[in-house]
């Protein structure tokens, strides 16, 4: 794989045009929410679809946040989904977010298809990107009914060669979620990524999420939100190559950004 990392490939304005100079010159407008997680203070903000010129692809959204962090001079970050956990116990929090959904995750999250072990990459071909996806699985090969979930997608490990992009695996924060589902249902949340896994459960039971899983192999976004079994915002959908974000999307942001926020003038 090529050292050049993937989001400094030619072009970087292309995320960019959809950000105007009257933007650039005064602060950022956001809708936000101030709760306490883990006992810290924490904001989060709706980051609206109209900071760039398109609807973008899921896969995407960080290198155009990135751009977005450039453009205002911020260090806004996609929300956890330990966070958007909490959010969704809250329904006073949940509901002053709500309409920024589908949203995408921080974590990236791989897996093989059901029943098999983990050969020495994991390989998926992205149909939007038209392109495959490959991920090494370093001390994980031959490793079975697992997800790999990294809690931070770090755009310079992520190269391209080609057609091909490669995830770098020296040094990444890897969780290993164990006894990943091998099929799409309502299961109870792994503690540390806050991934489905263990049992299938009742629609019904307390605290179970439903999950959306490939029946292949797949390495891509986590995604918060989305019809399921009549529920929309117990989803977690980790198979959205090909969504879009629609509406904006939830981002972290830090103390030192809060004086460049400001309230949106219209909702």
């Amino acid at each position: 794989m090529p050292a050049k990392p993937i989001w400094q490939k030619s072009k970087p304005q292309r995320m960019n045009k959809g950000v105007t100079m009257a933007q650039r010159a005064r602060k950022l407008q956001m809708k936000t929410i101030n709760f306490q997680f883990q006992g810290k203070p924490t904001t989060v903000g709706v980051l609206r679809e109209g900071t760039f010129k398109h609807r973008i692809s899921l896969r995407r959204v960080p290198a155009a946040l990135k751009t977005a962090n450039q453009v205002h001079k911020t260090n806004l970050k996609l929300v956890r989904n330990l966070v958007m956990e909490h959010i969704f116990s809250e329904y006073e929090l949940w509901k002053q977010v709500s309409r920024g959904f589908c949203c995408p995750v921080r974590e990236l999250a791989a897996y093989a298809r059901p029943g098999g072990k983990l050969e020495s990459h994991i390989i998926f071909w992205d149909v939007l990107d038209k392109g495959r996806l490959i991920v090494p699985t370093g001390e994980f090969q031959s490793e079975s009914d697992i997800a790999l979930v990294l809690l931070e997608i770090p755009g310079e490990k992520l190269q391209k060669d080609g057609r091909d992009f490669g995830l770098d695996f020296a040094d990444a924060n890897w969780i290993d979620v164990p006894d990943f589902p091998a099929e799409t249902g309502w299961y109870l949340l792994h503690g540390k990524s806050g991934i489905p896994h263990g049992e299938q459960k009742p629609d019904e039971f307390e605290g179970a999420r439903a999950l959306w899983r490939r029946e292949h192999a797949y390495e891509g976004p986590i995604v918060r939100g989305g019809y399921a079994y009549g529920s929309f915002a117990h989803a977690i959908n980790i198979n959205a190559d090909t969504g879009r974000v629609g509406g904006g999307i939830l981002v972290e942001i830090p103390e030192a950004d809060l004086a460049k926020i400001e309230a949106p003038t219209k909702d």
